[in-house]
């Protein structure tokens, strides 16, 4: 299995982690006795996986776009070092018995911008230059 499959795989897993995990925390609350808050509110919780997830959906994206390893590798350690954020956040939502605490799973995406905008960025000129160098010697 090349890099590129490894990125793309590792970024799709994560994003369908992060799905399960917020269908997890609405059985919570089903489980608890609000099966019709859950269930009128299907369209906050997928207004909470955009929020929080958005970073993995650009980061999928660019693995889809880049072609060299070092474009892939540079997305992948910020896919994972996102996923390391996610769940650091999510055991503090899990075991604070707050309330309140499940209102941090809308702020990861906006959290980990300071970290993923330049890798993104990173990833964007590397390949830019990797395919204007390939182009030239042609």
């Amino acid at each position: 299995m090349n890099l590129r499959n490894v990125t793309i795989w590792t970024t799709g897993v994560m994003m369908i982690g992060t799905v399960v995990i917020l269908l997890f925390l609405g059985g919570i609350r089903a489980w608890q006795g609000d099966v019709s808050e859950v269930l009128s509110q299907v369209s906050y919780g997928g207004f909470i996986w955009l929020l929080s997830s958005f970073p993995l959906l650009v980061s999928f994206t660019l693995a889809i776009i880049s072609k060299h390893n070092v474009t892939l590798t540079v997305l992948l350690i910020s896919t994972i070092a996102f996923a390391t954020w996610y769940g650091f956040i999510l055991h503090f939502v899990l075991f604070s018995g707050s309330f309140l605490a499940e209102m941090a799973l809308i702020f990861i995406g906006i959290w980990s911008l300071p970290v993923m905008i330049p890798a993104w960025i990173t990833t964007l000129v590397l390949n830019w230059r990797y395919t204007k160098n390939k182009s030239r010697k042609c």
